[in-house]
């Protein structure tokens, strides 16, 4: 079998199978990155951020909806709602 052919078959492009070959024959030496080391954490007691509050909801034509809060950016709505619209 060709690597086009595994490709085609996995759905894997050819070069991520021939670039995983080369990696996996190199010596393991070679292939051994920096030694893993601990850090220490500290944990504390948080409480989880609400969303904010919707101020308004815009439905478009297609069905979609974009939940806007109070503070947000006109000119970054606007583009937004152009995308959905056009499909990006």
């Amino acid at each position: 079998m060709t690597w086009f052919q595994l490709a085609a078959e996995s759905g894997v492009p050819a070069t991520t199978l021939q670039w995983w070959q080369r990696r996996l024959r190199q010596p393991k030496q070679r292939r051994r990155r920096k030694q893993a080391s601990f850090v220490p954490v500290a944990i504390t007691e948080s409480t989880p951020l609400a969303p904010p509050p919707v101020a308004l909801e815009v439905v478009l034509r297609t069905g979609a909806r974009i939940q806007v809060p109070a503070a947000f950016d006109p000119d970054h709505l606007r583009r937004v709602v152009e995308a959905l619209e056009t499909g990006c």
